[in-house]
């Protein structure tokens, strides 16, 4: 499996290179909104899906040889990163192979209950876990968890980790209309936000494709009222911005970064620097060999990558 993905552009990270480091769809819930699809292999167990030693193959030759020079490199993909057991040993190369790029780990959040996942993630610069709704029956209907992954016992892995990082620990709080846009739930999610002290909470909606049909976004104004009421340290994550890239492989890399999620043409122009009518080259070569597909979401539109195995000649 291909390991680095990107540079991609990021809503919040900027120019991120992405690692993707387990199977794809293997994660411990099964969200209902997810831009890459319903969870395959649904467990808790880690293992060393990919080895620290393939990741620094990798990450030499996109940082290396090909001389990307991202503004992170960000732990994401297709599955949730903390089920690789090897991640610690893999943000330990990064710092010191490449002091200058931050780490930044995107999570659920659903594993730090575990020691060993909380002590592995320590030398990260950023943790971004999720924390989308705090009632238990929107959790089941939302994150759909594995059946180990209680709520309390995920609440409590936050609350955990909190006291033993020193990094950037971030809470996104992403809101599907009519499930966890209740008040209930934002009301508690206030109560244990004030208590968890978080540096940042990001409110985010559904932007992309996910993975059921009739799952929607709120609105705007929504996320306004919501930031007001979480209080300071409450953003809303919609935009991204970041320096531009130059990687040569483009057309391989955009495949590769459809693949992990669904963008549209205005994500792919500025994540990788090129204008439309190169892009439109891509896509077209791309759709002539039936590797990508257009779709369309919130009156938008959309193109999301055909799983492949290696290069495109």
């Amino acid at each position: 499996m291909g390991i680095v993905f990107g540079p991609v552009p990021s809503r919040r990270y900027g120019v991120s290179l992405g690692l993707d480091i387990v199977p794809l769809k293997t994660c411990t819930f099964s969200c209902v909104y997810c831009e890459v699809g319903r969870t395959t292999n649904m467990t808790i167990e880690r293992q060393p899906f990919v080895l620290k030693e393939d990741l620094a193959g990798e990450l030499k030759e996109v940082i290396q040889v090909k001389g990307v020079k991202p503004d992170y490199i960000t732990f994401a993909g297709s599955g949730e990163p903390t089920l690789n057991s090897e991640i610690g040993r893999m943000i330990k190369h990064i710092k010191r192979t490449y002091p200058d790029y931050p780490v930044v780990v995107l999570t659920n959040g659903s594993l730090l209950w575990m020691k060993e996942v909380r002590e592995e993630l320590l030398d990260a610069d950023i943790v971004e876990a999720s924390l989308d709704t705090v009632v238990e029956e929107e959790y089941k209907k939302l994150n759909r968890p594995h059946r180990d992954i209680l709520l309390s016992l995920y609440i409590a892995g936050l609350f955990e980790f909190r006291k033993v990082y020193k990094g950037r620990f971030i809470i996104e709080v992403l809101f599907a209309k009519g499930i966890n846009d209740t008040e209930e739930n934002i009301s508690r999610l206030g109560d244990i936000l004030k208590r968890l002290e978080p540096d940042s909470v990001h409110l985010n909606t559904v932007v992309r494709p996910p993975a059921e049909k009739g799952i929607e976004p709120v609105d705007e104004a929504f996320l306004g009222k919501v930031k007001e009421r979480l209080g300071r340290n409450v953003e809303v994550s919609t935009v991204f911005h970041g320096t531009k890239t130059g990687f040569e492989n483009i057309r391989d890399n955009i495949l590769k970064a459809l693949i992990i999620r669904p963008m549209s043409r205005e994500d792919m122009q500025q994540g990788f620097n090129i204008g439309e009518e190169e892009l439109d080259e891509y896509l077209k070569d791309l759709r002539k060999r039936g590797l990508i597909e257009e779709v369309e979401f919130g009156g938008k539109k959309y193109f999301q990558g055909i799983r492949y195995k290696g290069n495109i000649s």
